[in-house]
């Protein structure tokens, strides 16, 4: 879901503004609906949404192609254990992180 929200940002938020050099694309954006995102010159950004009780992020590179801004996001993944028993780990898996730290969490902190 975050590649198509990736994709409507580009079309929503920066219409208009790839034509232009590198200088002129940096900056902070913002629109009606709660969203920004930051470019900055070392070729990275930054999006944030949030609405009411929902929020989402997303942090990863950004380059230029012709008339074209291509944004790729870093995902940031947290170890996700799954235990049998309490001294029995089943697996650890990798899920998406809720926030930007890199950690080991169980079932009470995973959120679907």
């Amino acid at each position: 879901m975050k590649s198509i929200k990736t994709t409507w940002i580009i079309f929503s938020i920066l219409s208009g503004v790839v034509a232009c050099s590198h200088p002129k694309v940096i900056g902070v954006y913002f629109d009606y609906f709660s969203e920004k995102i930051e470019l900055r010159a070392d070729s990275t950004f930054s999006h944030t949404y949030r609405f009411d009780l929902a929020s989402s992020w997303t942090d990863g590179t950004w380059s230029i192609q012709n008339d074209t801004i291509y944004l790729s996001t870093k995902l940031v993944l947290d170890t996700l254990r799954i235990p049998v028993t309490r001294s029995k780990i089943l697996k650890d898996t990798l899920v998406l992180s809720q926030d930007k730290n890199v950690d080991r969490i169980g079932f009470n902190e995973y959120l679907v």
